[in-house]
């Protein structure tokens, strides 16, 4: 069995938001990608590589298009909503803090890559401090990250936290009660939401189709970067 390599670093900012301060995070995240082939067979390859650039183009396009330019925010920070009207995306964490971040994003990215593709390491380098933070995978617990259940409450919009689902968004909240929750289902945001990301995906998926499939597709091994970032999208926060 061979395995495809490949590393990546894209310039990625923040906005941190903690004790009522606004702070700028001025980054670039680099991420270790691998897709394994089923065996070694040139049809296999071809297979891999194909994958392995569909992986590469969504993890780049949520980066470029969603992550960057983000408020970073504590889910239970009182002034939450004061944000919900924003342009800018929401990443929510249980805490502000780095290795929080890098491990979220981390559990993120594999969660909307293919399935025989996988992110072995998240770096994200602080370029004002010039320091640097690094999630390795060495097993699936991510213990700086809460337990489904209790990230995703009674009446959650979403069964899992939004680290681990194959979406665009970076947040989670929950209903108060149940005809809340209702009022959510029926108002369409959540049919909007999982449908823009299953069209994202979906248009990487068969923009590469076509590529591999056309006598013009590249060598064997190149990455081919298609820009995607076009398809601008923020989904509304609702409390």
């Amino acid at each position: 069995m061979k395995s495809i390599f490949l590393t990546k670093k894209l310039p990625v900012n923040f906005i941190l938001y903690e004790n009522n301060t606004l702070e700028v995070f001025n980054s670039y995240i680099t991420f270790s990608l691998q897709t394994e082939a089923e065996n070694n067979s040139k049809a296999e390859l071809e297979v891999a590589q194909k994958n392995q650039n569909i992986s590469f183009s969504r993890i780049s396009t949520f980066l470029d298009s969603i992550v960057n330019d983000s408020i970073v925010i504590e889910r239970h920070d009182p002034a939450l909503s004061q944000f919900s009207s924003m342009i800018n995306n929401i990443i929510m964490l249980p805490k502000v803090a780095d290795m929080v971040l890098v491990s979220a994003l981390h559990a993120k990215l594999n969660s909307i890559i293919l399935p025989n593709s996988f992110v072995s390491q998240v770096t994200i380098n602080d370029i004002r401090e010039d320091m640097t933070f690094e999630y390795h995978a060495i097993d699936e617990d991510y213990d700086e990250l809460p337990s489904n259940e209790s990230w995703c409450p009674e009446f959650s919009y979403w069964d899992t936290p939004w680290w681990f689902r194959e979406d665009i968004i970076t947040y989670d909240s929950a209903a108060s009660d149940i005809s809340n929750y209702h009022e959510w289902l029926n108002s369409g945001e959540k049919d909007k939401i999982e449908s823009f990301s299953v069209m994202l995906f979906d248009e990487i998926n068969e923009q590469f189709d076509k590529l591999f499939d056309s006598e013009s597709r590249s060598e064997p091994g190149m990455v081919i970067d298609v820009d995607f970032s076009q398809k601008k999208f923020v989904p509304k926060l609702v409390d």
